[in-house]
């Protein structure tokens, strides 16, 4: 018998089964699949990329644990300590998951576990308790996110009472000092109102399980008229840093660019987009927004000629509290929502440095199939 085979027959024998890591929370099972993983996870197949954290709670809670292990590189395995599921015929499954790293191969193996009456009990006890440690820290890190959302949302009626007032106070006759503090104060209370809005769009955007996708045909959103309405909105801040910005004269703008999605969240994904864009343009350069038909997709670009971002960052630029050049005042939540957006439409979002100088922030929608 070959050595690949036997080696598939001991695996098989041992009721493990083994999924190698694509991408961080992505698998693809390797080797025979035991008929228990069957039983457990029906609606899984050995030819697909399988998410764990969709698939148990408990595994999206180890797979923290895990990503770490594997970050390090270092050799031997992590071990998640024994817990149960249910299958749908009622069976208890009783498993434990190991992270694996070996010679550059991240795998999980999960294990099915065989055990006497009192190691069973044992088991169980072990298990129901991590369960109950498991669904404890979950409902305490929901009461503090709901905490900091009504926090962060009580900050808006303060927010908005002073922005009114600086308006006020500015249509009075106003020395021209006072009149440029007064618009310097406006501007802030503006941006702190976006801040506020991206920390809030976020929360929401995490806890929805479903995407926000418009009810119908007709009220699918256009690329062209989500960037027109943000040129229209960003123009003001633009023009005050001196800063160009402007539709790619070579796109046509005039093509209907309908694409999978709703439309505030559409502009919300520009805004964040341009808006950070701005901020690291220097003054005399321009930024464009351009769009253009790619792999059966929308594929929408904002181009800037500013100095790039760090490669010390940029593969970790759309996670959640990163940020660029340490910007005071910010808690890097805006590329973060742009991401989860994106991903959630069945779209693509990254980041490219651009020749010479700058650079390329781009995102890729499908289509609707029914227009």
């Amino acid at each position: 018998m070959p050595r690949e085979d036997s080696l598939a027959t001991i695996i098989n024998a041992l009721a493990v089964a083994l999924l190698e890591r694509r991408a961080p929370g992505v698998f693809v099972l390797i080797g025979q699949v035991p008929g228990w993983f069957v039983r457990l996870y029906p609606d899984v197949t050995a030819d697909q990329e399988i998410r764990l954290a969709e698939v148990s709670p408990f595994l999206a809670n180890f797979l923290i644990d895990a990503e770490s292990f594997w970050e390090k590189a270092e050799p031997g395995r992590l071990l998640s300590g024994p817990w149960s599921e249910t299958a749908l015929n009622g069976e208890e499954c009783f498993l434990e998951a190991s992270a694996i790293n070996t010679d550059g191969l991240k795998v999980m193996a999960l294990e099915y576990q065989r055990a006497s009456l009192e190691q069973m009990r044992t088991i169980i006890q072990t298990a129901r308790e991590r369960n109950l440690d498991h669904r404890r820290v979950l409902q305490e890190m929901q009461k503090k996110e709901i905490l900091l959302y009504c926090i962060i949302h009580d900050l808006v009626q303060p927010l908005t009472g002073l922005k009114g007032c600086l308006i006020l106070l500015g249509e009075e006759r106003l020395s021209v000092k006072g009149r440029r503090l007064v618009d310097i104060g406006i501007q802030e209370a503006i941006k702190q109102e976006r801040l506020i809005q991206n920390v809030l769009h976020t929360f929401a955007a995490d806890v929805e399980s479903q995407p926000d996708v418009a009810a119908t045909p007709a009220e699918l959103p256009d690329i062209a008229t989500a960037a027109q309405a943000v040129v229209t909105s960003l123009t003001p801040a633009f023009t005050a840093s001196r800063v160009v910005l402007r539709l790619d004269p070579e796109a046509d703008w005039t093509k209907e660019w309908r694409v999978v999605g709703e439309k505030s969240r559409l502009e919300r994904v520009l805004m964040n987009l341009v808006e950070n864009a701005l901020r690291h343009s220097p003054r005399g350069s321009t930024v464009t927004i351009g769009v253009r038909e790619e792999q059966g997709g929308v594929f929408t670009t904002i181009d800037d000629e500013g100095p790039g971002v760090p490669a010390e960052i940029a593969e970790h630029l759309f996670r959640k509290f990163v940020q660029g050049n340490h910007e005071p005042g910010r808690v890097g939540l805006g590329l973060y929502f742009c991401r989860i957006t994106i991903e959630r439409w069945g779209g693509e979002i990254g980041y490219t440095p651009r020749a010479g100088q700058g650079a390329r922030f781009w995102f890729r929608l499908p289509r609707p199939l029914v227009m």
